[in-house]
């Protein structure tokens, strides 16, 4: 009996799936995000998984993009079953990431059970594609990433003014949409006010040793804030006001923590959205581990050298 790890935060679209491949003969295991699904897989590793993208906590996209670099569960298929992310460069990316399928809900049962079987068959005799290299650069995947979910925010954002939703409507949509990215995400009205974080931005503006921007709260002006920041720069603060006036369509750099150890390292991007009420959407993705890395082979590099010249080459 094939074992079936099923991501979906929603409880009735995880019922319906549990209900169609239980009684095709699947074991279903079942997961709310994806950082719960990784801690099951560790457990137990499913033959195959199935996952939405937005999902709180993790993700669908960053949850596929760490089950291709975990050893153990890199070469198990995996499968988006997404309502929300349907448009060609949502599965482009999936499909980058290291997705074997990118299904849009809902599809007809037949259909779905048929793409799964599909998939399974191929794994069995070895005909998936090789996932994607370990390798690729981890700010290539946060540029495609960031462009994704920016474009999915505006898109949204625009639906929410057109249909003329009410406050309590809107403040529903941001935490379903903006709490259920990964990234540190931040929405910025044209003179540069916070008009609205997420739950990973609000957690981040309480931490002391965050560069200024990401202290910012709702209401702030990230404009008046920046220039208290050293590490920022005029060149973010120029940055910022050019994509607020429509002069650029976005603008990206690298920000340290003010931690006198150890600091930490974000990637920043600022892009140019073109919803009412809003006109920059800041994404803060955590590059730490990328930098350490890079400072680490800095100082391997710097060793052998040392040690070449001193036996005389």
């Amino acid at each position: 009996m094939p074992s079936v790890l099923v991501v979906d935060d929603k409880e009735q679209n995880v019922y319906l799936l549990r209900a169609l491949l239980a009684g095709h003969g699947y074991d279903v295991q079942t997961a709310s995000n994806g950082a719960e699904a990784l801690k099951q897989a560790t457990r137990k590793v499913p033959d195959l998984t199935i996952s939405d993208i937005l999902m709180p906590v993790m993700d669908g996209f960053t949850l596929c993009r760490r089950w291709r670099q975990d050893a153990a569960l890199k070469d198990v298929p995996f499968v988006f079953y997404t309502a929300t992310y349907t448009e060609p460069k949502d599965e482009q990316l999936a499909l980058s990431l290291g997705a074997d399928r990118f299904i849009i809900k809902p599809a007809e049962p037949d259909q779905f059970l048929g793409a799964i079987a599909e998939v399974l068959e191929a794994h069995s005799h070895g005909r998936l594609r090789a996932p994607p290299r370990a390798d690729v650069p981890e700010t290539q995947y946060l540029r495609q990433y960031n462009e994704v979910l920016v474009h999915k925010l505006e898109e949204k954002l625009v639906q929410v003014e057109d249909a003329n939703h009410t406050l309590v409507e809107k403040d529903a949509f941001n935490q379903a949409v903006l709490n259920a990215m990964a990234a540190r995400v931040a929405v910025l009205g044209p003179r540069g006010e916070v008009v609205t974080v997420n739950e990973a931005w609000a957690r981040a503006a309480g931490e002391p040793d965050m560069p200024a921007l990401l202290r910012l709260r709702v209401g702030e002006d990230a404009l008046t804030v920046l220039p208290e920041d050293p590490a920022a720069g005029a060149g973010l603060r120029a940055g910022l006001r050019e994509v607020l006036a429509g002069r650029r369509g976005e603008h990206e750099v690298e920000l340290p923590s003010a931690a006198a150890e150890a600091p930490r390292w974000f990637l920043v991007r600022i892009e140019r959205i073109g919803a009412a009420g809003a006109a920059a959407v800041v994404g803060a993705f955590d590059i730490t581990a990328r930098k350490r890395a890079e400072e680490a082979a800095r100082e391997g590099s710097r060793r052998k050298d040392e040690f070449l010249a001193l036996l005389g080459h």
